[in-house]
């Protein structure tokens, strides 16, 4: 069951400004997925990903996701590389565990 609303898109296009003014105008919890990512970890996105690397990070982020997807129904404002992966060569990818996520639980909104 879609229980959520989720912004996706690239960086900069204004899903976070977007995801504030709607939860806001429909009185639902705003879930930030890089602050909660921030939150959990105690160090901006950078630090852990100059610490961790990339592929770390995706899977950090596909956790939090999931988090999200069981909480109290809310908007949620994905970040600007929700719908990737990191190869083992170093390249994005298409992220089907958390695209499958989002389409059980979300109605997506592309940006």
């Amino acid at each position: 069951m879609k229980r959520h609303i989720a912004l996706v898109g690239g960086r900069c296009v204004g899903k976070t400004t977007t995801a504030r003014a709607l939860a806001e105008r429909l009185e639902l919890p705003l879930y930030v997925i890089d602050d909660l990512i921030s939150e959990e970890v105690g160090q901006t996105i950078s630090e852990f990903i100059a610490e961790f690397g990339w592929s770390d990070f995706r899977d950090l982020e596909y956790e939090v996701l999931k988090d999200v997807c069981g909480r109290e129904d809310g908007v949620i404002d994905c970040g600007g590389g929700i719908v990737c992966e990191q190869s083992v060569t170093g390249r994005q990818t298409y992220s089907e565990r958390k695209c499958s996520l989002l389409d059980e639980h979300a109605l997506v909104f592309w940006l």
